[in-house]
């Protein structure tokens, strides 16, 4: 096998998802490329799949001193850097794993998911403008996708703003009617609002999309822990099994 072809092959072997086979590949490739970033990137990615944050944040230390055969490939440094942040998450350094996700945005402004990481790290630290302003992004960039709608609704609904979070979780269900957890986070939300009847609707549609989904679950342990809200779900439920000639649901209301 050629030295070429031994690369090849551990791109091959990496998606799909043969990691072993992969990091024997570019090892050997390392061995006559000491300095190949796209090698280096790919076991970053590796090791630290395995968990092994130390060693995957040397092999990236290495990208970033090492070589791109194309140095105008934006995309596949801008992964890098979304790789280095998972890292950087695995040694619990939240810091530093936002200034990844900022060289990662920097370099492919286009992407969603980077948008989306980073919102979800900046929500985690409290830090909600910065956190909306990248789930928008996020939104903006994206089609048919309910999560940075749910991620406006989740920094709404910790500012213990409402109508807000209900509105976003609205948009959430409109963008992808079919997710799960748009209808149970907006069941949530309900439910903090005291509005009962349109938690269970919602919580049950969520169910209904996804009977194990454990955020529409947790919702139902929440309404059930309320007197008010247990019987209004209750009555929903009977319902339900009625119209589907399904008794599994009123196992939700034992």
């Amino acid at each position: 096998v050629s030295s070429d072809e031994t690369f090849n092959q551990g791109v091959e072997y990496f998606y799909d998802d043969a990691m072993p086979q992969a990091m024997q590949c570019f090892k050997l490739w390392l061995g006559t490329h000491p300095d190949d970033a796209y090698a280096w990137a790919y076991v970053a990615a590796i090791e630290n799949e395995a968990k092994h944050p130390y060693a995957a944040l040397d092999a990236s230390d290495k990208v970033l001193a090492g070589t791109f055969s194309n140095p105008n490939d934006t995309a596949f440094k801008a992964w890098h850097y979304y790789v280095r942040s998972l890292i950087h998450l695995n040694l619990n350094d939240t810091v530093e794993a936002i200034n990844d996700l900022n060289n990662s945005v920097k370099l492919n402004r286009a992407d969603p998911d980077t948008y989306q990481r980073r919102a979800t790290l900046f929500f985690k630290r409290q830090n909600y403008d910065r956190a909306l302003d990248d789930y928008r992004s996020a939104a903006a960039l994206s089609q048919g996708d309910a999560e940075p709608y749910i991620g406006v609704g989740c920094v709404y609904s910790a500012q213990s703003k409402r109508g807000q979070a209900i509105k976003a979780f609205t948009d959430a269900i409109t963008a992808e009617p079919g997710s799960s957890r748009a209808y149970s986070h907006r069941a949530a939300e309900y439910f903090n609002n005291q509005e009962y009847d349109k938690a269970a609707d919602d919580v049950l549609q969520a169910l209904q999309l996804d009977r194990r989904s454990v955020h529409a679950l947790w919702v139902v342990e929440y309404i059930k822990a309320d007197k008010a809200a247990k019987r209004a779900f209750t009555a929903k439920v009977k319902t339900l099994a009625a119209q589907k000639a399904d008794n599994s649901w009123l196992d939700l209301i034992k």
